[in-house]
């Protein structure tokens, strides 16, 4: 081997060694365990980069499941609106934590779709009142529990 190819051969070991130190020092818990034992960057890119995938296609499987979730979130006659509501944004929320943005006019329409009949004119005059898509979250909130204690009203005077 020539001196060329030694100081080639040296400086290519020194470089996969400092990219390995990269992958070692920039990873986080669960991950160090799965490289540790690897020799060169090339082993631990690889393995690197299996595990995110799988991490991405966890994270596609728990977003379907809170999908869902979501359009299955069903209101019930009994239930208070805030107790309903609750459940609406722990959902929203973990979209979030996930990464995923849910638009608020998607979450309004899915609450719609999921109310008692006791709310049918309610949504009925919101539909026509106002344009669903600029319409909040909180404010549907709002409007059910002034709705709900109408309803409430109503029945206790009865």
């Amino acid at each position: 081997m020539t001196n060329g190819q030694r100081n080639t051969s040296t400086k290519s070991k020194r470089k996969d060694s400092r990219i390995l130190w990269n992958l070692h020092s920039g990873d986080d818990d669960n991950m160090f365990p799965k490289i540790v034992a690897t020799t060169n960057a090339h082993q631990g890119w690889e393995i690197l980069e299996k595990a995110c995938q799988d991490v991405y296609k966890v994270r596609n499987v728990k977003l379907q499941i809170l999908k869902k979730k979501l359009e299955a979130l069903q209101m019930r006659d009994v239930e208070a609106v805030d107790q309903f509501m609750t459940q609406v944004i722990e959902v929203v929320n973990k979209f979030r934590t996930l990464g995923e943005d849910v638009p608020n006019n998607n979450v309004v329409e899915n609450i719609i779709r999921n109310l008692p009949p006791s709310f049918i004119f309610l949504m009925e005059t919101i539909e026509e009142i106002k344009y669903l898509a600029q319409f909040g979250i909180e404010e549907l909130t709002s409007s059910m529990s002034n709705h709900e204690s109408r309803i409430k009203g109503r029945k206790i005077s009865l």
